[in-house]
């Protein structure tokens, strides 16, 4: 029997976790990645020179396996192992909180089994945790059953979640493989570790390094823009290493910098890079497509999770030596990612991913919240015919911007009027008058653009650069019912605009 204290409320408590299952499961990697680090040369007395830990994942809809070649789990460890809290001896590698396992498991699953046979003890162990149970009697022993009948050159860990708390299934699985595939990149790289997700072993492909000549000399030879001596000493314990470099094709999804904490990756796995804007500006800056690297932290501690660094105040210090490190002489490489353009390849093809994030985001929308509302304006009689309004109602305005233009067909001036409205609980996320000013020969329309709809400040309040695209398509939409109108289309078009405002409000603002 072992001890199991504290408190075994605490085992309920962790299904409660805000994990991301890629770090749910990136915790029993981490035991089984440091395990064979500890045991390496023990491990290959009896596997061979050069043995490798392979740790597989099998992620089903009624369970969850994860096994590993690693060391095993001597028996003396056990106390410590399975009780909540109890750190190891020694913190230093990436098991440090003695929190991980036991916090993972009881994420993912109310039951989870662990057989385990520790290199050298030929003994098999086995240790059942139910956890419900545990709670509701407030078991502070579990049993484990051993065979004493094994080889003592064996040596793993076996891990099985059941009565699953959180299922890894459809889209979620391939999120799993490319985090982890990034998170353990450099124990891939070097042959440490081999890790397979559902029989399919990961792997993790560097970008290609643009090789290209300055852009204020196009005519020069070309070099590779990658710097390899990032160096940042903040103080005796916090330094900050690694390398950035230019991607040769552009791409929203694959750029960014990974921050590494003792050889594991900390921010910057998957889907989610770690771009901070003093770095990489806004997302449709060619800087934020093409701008990689690779950033080793000292002296910084992480969360619980290990889904975020605590920088404490050092985080600007860092982000402001960088910069300035990435531009500077010889490699400028943040004036060359903004300025330089590939010979004749188009945005589009420089970036065969361009888009598909927005385009998932914008269809899960779509499918979560479009079809209450369309399924009403669909059973809602037209807006009545009726001309637009010849002045909005009163506002206050924080921009207003006036041109006027010819146009010939009809022999008039228009002068649209373009105004920036911060008004709480505006409906419209954009509106129009138009009137004609016979005396002057000029048909005014006013485009008004709510600056507090929630569609504007979830996707437009960062910076102008983000807001002119959204006026220029509120100016058009607005231009182009007047201009239908005038050439007979039924008033009753504005019917688009009252469903369009709607979904906006309702849907697409999610």
């Amino acid at each position: 029997m072992i001890k199991i204290r504290p408190k075994v409320a605490i085992f309920a408590a962790f299904s409660r976790l805000n994990y991301k299952p890629w770090f749910a499961l990136a915790e029993f990697v981490d035991n089984s990645v440091q395990s064979f680090l500890s045991n390496r040369k023990a491990i290959e007395s009896v596997d061979g020179c050069g043995a490798k830990l392979t740790v597989a994942l099998q992620l089903e809809d009624s369970r969850i396996t994860v096994h590993d070649t690693a060391a095993g789990i001597r028996h003396e460890e056990f106390s410590r192992a399975f009780m909540p809290a109890q750190r190891p001896p020694d913190t230093s590698g990436l098991s440090e909180f003695g929190l991980g396992m036991k916090a993972a498991a009881c994420w993912f699953a109310k039951q989870w089994t662990v057989r385990t046979c520790a290199l050298g003890d030929g003994v098999e162990r086995v240790i059942k945790f139910n956890v419900p149970e545990i709670v509701a009697n407030d078991i502070e022993e579990v049993a484990v059953s051993e065979n004493r009948g094994v080889s003592k050159t064996w040596h793993f860990t076996s891990l099985v979640l059941e009565d699953l708390n959180q299922k890894v299934r459809g889209a979620t699985i391939p999120k799993v493989k490319s985090h982890l595939a990034g998170i353990y990149r450099s124990f891939i790289a070097d042959g440490t570790v081999k890790i397979v997700v559902n029989s399919e072993e990961l792997d993790f492909k560097p970008p290609s390094i643009l090789v290209a000549p300055y852009y204020k000399t196009p005519v020069s030879e070309p070099v590779e823009w990658k710097k390899t001596n990032l160096k940042i000493e903040l103080d005796d314990v916090h330094h900050v290493t690694g390398w950035a470099a230019l991607r040769e094709k552009l791409s929203t999804t694959d750029s960014g910098f990974a921050v590494f904490r003792r050889g594991r990756v900390i921010l910057g796995s998957g889907d989610v890079p770690y771009r901070p804007k003093e770095i990489f500006g806004s997302p449709n800056k060619h800087r934020y497509m093409r701008l990689v690297g690779e950033l080793h932290v000292e002296g910084f501690d992480v969360s619980h999770t290990k889904d975020g660094l605590l920088w404490d105040e050092w985080e600007g210090a860092v982000l402001e030596e960088l910069k300035r490190q990435l531009d500077a002489e010889p490699l400028k490489l943040i004036a060359q990612a903004d300025w330089y353009r590939s010979s004749g390849v188009s945005r589009v093809e420089d970036d065969a991913n361009l888009g598909t994030q927005a385009a998932d985001h914008t269809a899960e929308a779509l499918r979560q919240h479009a079809g209450p509302v369309v399924s009403r304006q669909l059973g809602a009689d037209p807006e009545p015919e009726t001309p637009p309004p010849e002045n909005l109602p009163p506002a206050r305005v924080i921009a207003r911007r006036e041109v006027t233009f010819d146009v010939e067909h009809d022999g008039r001036r228009w002068r649209v009027i373009i105004e920036l409205a911060p008004e709480p609980g505006v409906e419209d996320w954009y509106s129009f008058s138009r009137r004609n000013i016979e005396g002057e020969g000029i048909s005014e329309v006013t485009v008004r653009v709510s600056l507090s709809h929630p569609f504007t400040e979830r996707f437009a309040l960062k910076d102008e650069e983000e807001i002119e695209p959204l006026i220029r398509i509120a100016a058009g939409l607005a231009l182009a019912e007047v201009a239908a109108i005038d050439v007979g289309v039924s008033k009753r078009i504005k019917t688009m605009r009252h469903n369009f405002n709607q979904l906006l409000r309702e849907a697409l603002s999610k």
